[in-house]
């Protein structure tokens, strides 16, 4: 996670206005020698570092609480965004979304597949985006794979997707 960290605050040094996101592992979160460090390289960073979203797995969140509000609140000290990844799949309360600064939190996969055909999947999806927006957080999915499923999303106000539907991978430097 250092060496990623490095090369993406690298690569915006090259795209400034162009943010980018990276994940952090659960071992990474968990260490407060890697939160340090982060902390520092951020700070080294300056106003570089605002364009670096830093996502954090609601699983981490649930088994690192106390190490995770450090960071986050550190994070947020410094401009620098945080999202809520796998948002879903952790199997905890999001009243953690009151007490932290997440900026935003991107759907689980799982909960977007067949959305369309998933009247339980569509409730759920449809209560968190209000809950999300009504806190000031934005709301991303991950997996999109047909026109149906972000036909749906769209309909629900979701702020952003990703998925084979709207895009392939592709090189950072292509």
């Amino acid at each position: 996670d250092r060496l990623l960290v490095q090369r993406v605050l690298d690569r915006l040094k090259d795209l400034p206005d162009q943010p980018l996101a990276v994940s952090l592992g659960n071992a990474s979160v968990a260490s407060e020698a890697f939160r340090t460090d982060l902390l520092e390289q951020l700070g080294q960073a300056g106003s570089l570092a605002r364009n670096l979203w830093i996502g954090i797995s609601e699983q981490t969140i649930h088994h690192h609480r106390t190490a995770v509000g450090l960071l986050v609140r550190a994070l947020g000290r410094l401009g620098v965004p945080v999202l809520v990844d796998r948002f879903g799949v952790g199997g905890v309360p999001f009243s953690y979304l009151k007490r932290l600064p997440f900026r935003a939190v991107r759907i689980d996969h799982s909960f977007i597949h067949n959305l369309d055909r998933h009247d339980e999947n569509r409730f759920w999806l449809e209560s968190v985006v209000g809950i999300a927006h009504s806190r000031g957080v934005k709301v991303y999915a991950t997996g999109v794979e047909t026109a149906a499923e972000y036909s749906v999303l769209c309909r629900l106000g979701i702020d952003g997707a990703m998925g084979y539907h709207l895009g392939r991978p592709f090189a950072a430097d292509t």
